[in-house]
């Protein structure tokens, strides 16, 4: 695949944010007719840059654990190629970007540190990713 454009990276941020966007909102919001702005998902998703449309889950009774995850990214690799396929991750509550190192600010809530270690692992082995720093939270003060 060709590399991406700011309208790519633009829809990519605005299905980042919203999966549930309808088409016609995101043509608006990138400034291209609704074929053409279906025509670029059906690309991204070919090109498997889109690897799916999910639901991003906040905390439910049976998570009882959660960690921070500190990533810092390969040389010239942007925030915005990785923050998607991170936020696909089961447990995955929140994806900051930084700005110094690290790049990247991960929430993780799971119903144990095993749930946290495998979706530690699967931000690990995404392209681009080259250290995950892994910290539990012992304990929520408000």
């Amino acid at each position: 695949m060709k590399t991406l454009d700011q309208k790519d990276r633009k829809l990519l941020a605005l299905l980042a944010a919203d999966a549930r966007l309808p088409l016609t909102t995101l043509a608006r919001r990138i400034n291209l007719s609704r074929s053409a702005t279906r025509e670029r998902l059906q690309r991204l998703e070919d090109a498997g840059v889109i690897l799916g449309y999910t639901v991003r889950v906040g905390r439910t009774d049976g998570d009882k654990s959660a960690a921070w995850l500190l990533i810092t990214l390969q040389a010239g690799v942007p925030c915005t190629a990785v923050a998607p396929p991170i936020i696909a991750v089961p447990g995955v509550t929140m994806c900051h970007a930084l700005g110094g190192a690290p790049d990247l600010l991960v929430h993780v809530h799971a119903a144990n540190a095993v749930a946290i270690s495998t979706a530690r692992d699967a931000i690990a082995a995404l392209e681009g990713v080259r250290t995950v720093t892994t910290h539990m939270v012992l304990a929520k003060h408000r």
